[in-house]
């Protein structure tokens, strides 16, 4: 019923809890685990958890090797196109399921044909306190979910960050139909950053998702080691994202998405490249004239398209 594709990258320390996790799960029929060029064990492992599992548990076990290292989104697109079960879903090699992960999304899913797919929250947990403490000064939320348990699918995508302020959902909670993926295309995988908020942004243009109902986390999002963003990361945060509601406006132009949400989509940009250049800009006199000047540019140039390349060279100045 439900294929679990696992993207892995030098994970040979997490990965057997991982599939544990997700084999506990009744309704998964498959593992799909995608190697991106590894350079600690995890290829052996995937092979061991492969053979492990056909021989002793009867359960399929697909592996796959990238010839290159070429980033999470190929791996997962690999491993959707090759998966052979109805429904789709993730899971990273470090992460894990809980118990009864899938039950309230496949009966959502079963009280309504016409659902796509099925969101549910998941939790950080922490290897160290010291990823704790940077979660906290982070000031992140210690639940991956929607505010709002109830937001009518239509309306999920006003709603769901990066666009809303309504909380947002994290790919290991995700359930979809594999043929959803005929709407919403796959992950961009000329995003390196936030590959997973774009798609879950179209899959909310494009299917129609709604939440799982439940409280409690279906799935852990465990967090390592690491430091605090610094005023350089931020820069990059902020030119990512920026990219990220460019390459969105365009997919959604393509795809005839009403205009209001189009120039959303285009408020959302200018927002990021406000705070891009807040960033990388000494002077609030030179910032202040870049965005006067897109303004003006805006009302002239007729289309956010050509508002889009006006702040582009304006930024590169």
């Amino acid at each position: 019923m439900i294929s679990v594709v696992i993207p892995v990258y030098n994970a040979a320390d997490f990965l057997p809890k991982c599939v544990v996790s997700v084999f506990a799960q009744p309704a998964v029929a498959e593992v799909v685990l995608v190697d991106d060029c590894s350079q600690d064990q995890s290829v052996e492992v995937c092979q061991n958890l492969q053979q492990q599992y056909r021989e002793y548990h009867n359960k399929s076990v697909v592996f796959l090797q990238n010839e290159q290292n070429s980033g999470v989104s190929v791996s997962r697109n690999k491993g959707i196109k090759v998966a052979s079960q109805i429904y789709i879903a993730f899971v990273d090699a470090d992460d894990f399921y809980f118990p009864n992960r899938f039950e309230k999304s496949l009966q959502k899913l079963a009280q309504n044909p016409t659902i796509d797919g099925v969101y549910a929250p998941v939790i950080p947990v922490f290897e160290t306190e010291n990823a704790a403490i940077t979660w906290q000064n982070d000031k992140r939320p210690a639940i991956i979910d929607t505010k709002n348990k109830h937001i009518p699918p239509e309306q999920l995508f006003e709603n769901m960050g990066p666009v809303g302020k309504n909380g947002w959902f994290h790919g290991n909670g995700l359930l979809i139909k594999k043929s959803a993926f005929q709407k919403c295309d796959y992950f961009n995988p000329n995003l390196d950053w936030g590959e997973d908020s774009l798609l879950f942004l179209q899959m909310a243009l494009s299917c129609k998702l709604v939440h799982s109902g439940e409280e409690q986390a279906v799935a852990a999002w465990v967090q390592h080691p690491q430091a605090s963003l610094t005023k350089r990361s931020v820069k990059v945060f902020w030119q990512q994202r920026q990219r990220l509601y460019q390459i969105l406006y365009f997919w959604a132009a393509e795809k005839k998405v009403a205009t209001a949400r189009l120039q959303l989509i285009a408020e959302k940009y200018r927002h990021a490249a406000y705070k891009k250049a807040q960033v990388s800009t000494n002077s609030a006199i030179k910032r202040q004239q870049i965005f006067s000047e897109a303004m003006q540019n805006l009302s002239a140039a007729k289309t956010w398209k050509n508002y889009f390349y006006t702040v582009k060279l304006m930024l590169k100045k």
